[in-house]
């Protein structure tokens, strides 16, 4: 079990430590974003970077609450913020999330992308608050007297 725990969580922080990179070139493509900005840049980053660091905690030991707890809010806030455009971009019958749909003039586009993104990570979130259980199974209780 601690082998799949491990696998998952270097798997899990590779992928979002790779998604937080990728954010950095967001802006260098101003032009099919709506609002582009470097605060929205560096807010995905450390999103991202959030996530990656609990799947790196997770290696080693149970993830503190407050810091899942953090991560479920940022998620949850990030889909209420995208849901909007996501539900234009399905409602317009031509669903798509990448191609000729990426300018600034559709940004449900880039809106949807986010959704999924969140989602993504909202995953991430509940796999590593799963991994709670298996950690408590493994502290050995105190019978010193």
């Amino acid at each position: 079990m601690k082998a799949a725990l491990i696998t998952v969580n270097v798997i899990g922080m590779c992928l979002f430590a790779l998604f937080a990179t990728l954010q950095l070139n967001d802006n260098s493509s101003a032009a099919i974003y709506e609002n582009p900005s470097d605060l929205d840049v560096i807010l995905w980053c450390l999103f991202y970077a959030h996530i990656a660091m609990l799947h790196g905690m997770g290696i080693f030991r149970p993830v503190p609450i407050p810091l899942l707890v953090l991560g479920v809010l940022v998620c949850l806030l990030e889909l209420t913020f995208a849901v909007p455009g996501l539900w234009t971009n399905i409602a317009g019958g031509a669903f798509t999330l990448a191609g000729d749909g990426m300018q600034a003039s559709e940004p449900q586009v880039e809106r949807s992308r986010e959704f999924f993104g969140a989602c993504i990570a909202l995953t991430g979130v509940i796999v590593i608050a799963a991994q709670r259980r298996y950690w408590a199974s493994q502290e050995k209780p105190d019978t010193a007297i």
